[in-house]
Order: structure tokens, then sequence, then C-alpha cells
């Protein structure tokens, strides 16, 4: 958590006499108030304050990757304004594997053996569906109807596969599981002895 105090006894505008130091400005000891408090989900690494045109601001760094940009003063103060974070490989990989599947399940659905295509039409389909497959030395004549079945079970069970991690929360799990390794002090003390 991050606290802020007021410390300042008087704006030094609003004085008639100015005084000798700036720390005459200052609260009595004891005589401080919390005026915000901030609180984080993790551990605060690194703190800036910056000063934009609608007020102070404070930026946060923690520990999970996360950055938020807090409001201090206004009707809004200790309001976030804005939080980032890092994307987790999952998040990186999961969209390109997305599109490919979508792309393998439309060639399943348009060129399956159900619908009939003219061969001009169904060529280029199966010179693409050879390159897809990486199969560059040689083709597999096999009818279109004996791999229809297997393939649309194959993408049904990832899709049934991809839903239960989505609804089950396997992702996260497995994100927390990966942290909570990294974290274990035998983990660290394999990265300190240059073992990782």
């Amino acid at each position: 958590d991050i606290a802020m105090w007021n410390l300042e006894a008087a704006p030094p505008n609003m004085m008639l006499v100015m005084p000798d130091d700036p720390a005459n400005l200052l609260i009595m000891p004891g005589r401080e108030s919390v005026e915000l408090v901030l609180s984080h989900p993790s551990k605060i690494i690194d703190t800036a304050v910056v000063e934009d045109s609608e007020g102070p601001a404070i930026i946060v760094g923690c520990d999970d990757g996360a950055l938020y940009a807090w409001d201090l003063s206004g009707h809004d103060k200790g309001q976030i304004y804005a939080e980032m974070r890092s994307l987790s490989p999952m998040e990186v990989f999961l969209p390109p594997l997305l599109l490919v599947v979508s792309a393998l399940q439309m060639v399943s659905f348009a060129f399956g053996p159900a619908i009939p295509w003219k061969e001009t039409v169904k060529q280029p389909a199966t010179v693409t569906h050879s390159v897809m497959m990486l199969d560059f030395k040689f083709t597999v004549k096999i009818d279109k109807a004996m791999i229809f079945w297997p393939e649309m079970i194959g993408i049904i069970l990832f899709i049934l596969l991809f839903l239960f991690s989505a609804f089950s929360g396997l992702p996260s799990a497995a994100d927390a599981t990966c942290r909570s390794i990294q974290n274990s002090a035998g983990f660290k003390v394999e990265m300190e002895n240059g073992a990782g």
C-alpha cells in the first residue's frame, strides 16, 4: 500500500509574512493526517510522481508486471485512471493459434465430401491443403469421405478442450502454479547457483 500524508500547514502564497525556512511550512510532528491510501494487489517495485495538465498523478510499478496510474488531486482523487500489464504467454500465442484453427475449420467444412465443388475450385484447395500440411514431396491419395469424420471429431474435441480450459480457469491456475514455483525458496536457490 502507498499512504499519502498531508504535511503542509499552510501554502506559502497564503501567508502574510514569508517564513525563514521552508520547513516552517510543515505540520508539527504528530499532527500529520493520512490523506489517501492506495492499495495494490502485489508488491510495489517502483513509483514516480508526475504533474500533468489535470494535476499530480503517481505511476506505480508492481511485482506482477502491472503498472497503475493514480490520480492524486480533485474530486476523483485516489482513482486508477490507467492500468497496464504484461501479456502472459497464453495471451501472446493463443490468437495466432485460434486463427490457424479457424482457417482449418473453414477449409474442412468448405471442401468436405458433403459439398460438391467444381474441379477447378477443388484443385487449388487440394494444393493449399498440401502446403498447409507441409506435404511437398508426395501427395497421399485418400478419399476425402474417409478423413472427414476423424477431422471433424478432432476439431470438436479441440473446441471442447478450449471451452473446458476457459470455463475452469485452467490458464489462471497454471499461471499461479508457475508463479508459486518461481517464488519458492528452492527455485531462488537454483537461480542464484546458476542452474536456471
